[in-house]
């Protein structure tokens, strides 16, 4: 039995991952924040589910969760990880609190290398093994009020291409996907965690209103969680995959062609007009 160990399993893309590689017969390791999302995800996924508790940023609790999956799959190896867990802030770079910006690093770049680092040992082991880092739209197009995610997804970028490349000497592949706005209880986070009312006294406050009601709209025109699983299936299952895939809608797709300078020019259109 093939297996795939993916983080930020929770909710939104890693549950709707670990859902589907259930389905199609994979033996499933999932990264969860709590036991009770462990538990959660147990009942629906079943007996070829494990939960895996630990922080993306925490070595020593990675290495536990190494040990129990290297215990599992034995001389087989671990065939794919999937780098998933992530977070967001959101705010002007001119203001944005330094501690909360690397925080943002600390998961969505140093949580797939530690990940990678942690695993790659029992990935070595499986005669076809790939590394899938979920980046963003927002890992080629920086969006304003978004630096710290872009930035921190942009990085994911560059490290992925250079792993992609130095990994070919073990024949491990490193893939990259960029989602468009997906349907997930993240966007509940994000209204909860929000803390744009902090700049509302600066001159950026009426900016930030704009560009929180433009990602609102996103959520409207969001896309199914599974269409990431089919296309991490897909990657799983070719043998030459390409770098990097692109799983959003039509807005999404057609903004990812649109020249810098045109962007440039529509933001600062839409932002201080």
């Amino acid at each position: 039995m093939k297996t795939i160990l993916v983080t930020g399993s929770s909710s939104g893309i890693g549950a709707g991952i670990c859902k589907h590689f259930i389905k199609i017969g994979w033996k499933v390791f999932g990264s969860v924040r709590n036991s009770t999302d462990g538990k959660k995800l147990k009942e629906i996924c079943g007996e070829n589910f494990t939960p895996l508790i630990f922080d993306v940023t925490d070595v020593d609790a990675l290495q536990e969760a190494a040990n129990l999956v290297n215990s599992e799959v034995g001389k087989s190896g671990l065939n794919c990880l999937v780098n998933n867990a992530g977070i967001n802030i959101s705010g002007p770079m001119e203001y944005v609190d330094p501690n909360e910006v690397r925080k943002v690093f600390e998961v969505n770049v140093m949580g797939p290398l530690n990940c990678s680092q942690i695993f790659l040992p029992i990935m070595k082991k499986s005669s076809s093994a790939v590394i899938i880092n979920i980046s963003s739209m927002a890992g080629k197009i920086g969006l304003p009020m978004q630096g710290s995610y872009c930035g921190s997804k942009f990085a994911l970028e560059g490290m992925s291409e250079s792993m992609r490349r130095e990994l070919q000497i073990h024949n491990i592949k490193v893939v990259v996907i960029g989602p468009g706005a997906i349907e997930s209880s993240i966007w509940d986070k994000f209204d909860k965690d929000n803390k744009i009312e902090q700049y509302k006294e600066t001159e950026y406050a009426s900016a930030i209103g704009k560009m929180d009601a433009t990602l609102r709209q996103a959520r409207s025109i969001a896309i199914p969680a599974n269409r990431v699983a089919k296309k991490v299936e897909r990657i799983v299952n070719s043998k030459n995959p390409r770098p990097r895939y692109i799983v959003s809608g039509i807005i999404d797709k057609i903004l990812s062609l649109v020249p810098t300078k045109i962007l440039d020019y529509v933001f600062r259109k839409k932002l201080i007009s």
